[in-house]
């Protein structure tokens, strides 16, 4: 078993860890992007692989089709149902790169502000060390002093003592006095004045000790509850800190990980931006074409750009499942190998 001041220490370091994982909406972006983006993606394949398949099928050495260039209608409204979706896909892709930008941002930003709130707290920490050790002098001081008033009030305390003393000794032989005054004509009679001089000057002497001791006491007392709030203020300074090293710690892997889907996520809307791009130069040209070779040679950069995403989300075991029409993909491939 750990102590327990140990358990409290591991407390201290995992939990603003495990609360900053809490608090990020969604841990894996590219899985979510992948998610959302699946319907469309998957429709837009489908297209595709109804597109390959006029193209493949084309029949060149039929009449009408070398002169009735209207039987493209069917090919132009695949590759437009294909643009559209996945331009849907695309969209989908920007939107959630905007997201994951965003979050990248924010967490640089968050790592950015514990970093100068540690740097600050340092250094007020730095600064109620001093002010520590300052307060702790001037205790030490005072205490001395008080300890140096105590010495001196006993002191006079027993000097009082021994004043009244004598002066009840005297006053027992208060007859001998007189009679002692009287015969030695008035030379015995200031025994008893001095003592009672001695006992006043005591008594004031130990005022005097005691109301310098009671200031001194409050001084001291003034000092230690000073003392008292610097000491708490430095432990939860303290804590303060080693809870926004331990938050940043966290908050750093939290950006680390996010950061290795960026090139999953940027290379998926590269790929897909691409295709539409080769779409839109296939609508245009479709309708000048009037052989099968030539279809595979406008197709051919289509092609390309399918394969190569096809191959980038085989490499990604988070974006394998937008293969799930696994058919489809293996169809495709099969015309690019035809080519």
């Amino acid at each position: 078993m750990f102590p327990n001041n140990v358990l409290i220490a591991l407390l201290l370091f995992f939990y603003p860890f495990i609360g900053t994982l809490r608090a990020l909406p969604c841990a894996n972006p590219l899985q979510k992007m992948v998610s959302d983006i699946q319907p469309s993606f998957t429709e837009g394949l489908t297209h595709l692989e109804n597109l390959f398949d006029m193209v493949m099928n084309y029949d060149e050495n039929d009449e009408d089709n070398t002169k009735q260039p209207i039987v493209y209608a069917p090919m132009q409204r695949a590759i437009r149902w294909t643009f559209d979706s996945m331009s849907d896909s695309e969209l989908l892709t920007q939107k959630h790169l905007k997201r994951y930008e965003a979050k990248v941002l924010a967490l640089a930003k968050d790592i950015a502000d514990k970093e100068k709130r540690i740097v600050r707290e340092k250094i007020e920490l730095e600064k109620l060390k001093i002010e520590r050790s300052e307060k702790q002098k001037q205790k030490n001081i005072i205490l001395g002093e008080v300890a140096h008033i105590e010495a001196k009030l006993r002191e006079s305390d027993e000097r009082a003592r021994r004043a009244r003393e004598e002066i009840s000794r005297r006053k027992r032989r208060r007859t001998g006095w007189i009679i002692a005054t009287i015969v030695t004509i008035g030379l015995a009679s200031p025994g008893l004045i001095i003592n009672e001089i001695d006992l006043q000057n005591a008594k004031r002497d130990r005022d005097a000790h005691q109301n310098n001791a009671n200031e001194r006491r409050q001084t001291l007392d003034v000092v230690q509850n000073n003392l008292r709030d610097i000491s708490h203020r430095l432990s939860v300074t303290e804590q303060s800190i080693v809870g926004t090293e331990a938050n940043l710690i966290s908050v750093r892997f939290v950006l680390d990980k996010l950061k290795s889907k960026d090139p999953a996520m940027r290379g998926f809307g590269d790929k897909i931006r691409n295709i539409t791009t080769y779409l839109t130069v296939c609508q245009g040209q479709v309708e000048v074409i009037y052989s099968q070779q030539k279809l595979l040679l406008l197709f051919e950069p289509l092609l390309l750009s399918i394969d190569e995403l096809v191959l980038f989300l085989e490499s990604n075991d988070e974006t394998t499942s937008l293969l799930a029409e696994k058919q489809i993909v293996e169809k495709i491939r099969k015309y690019m190998k035809k080519n």
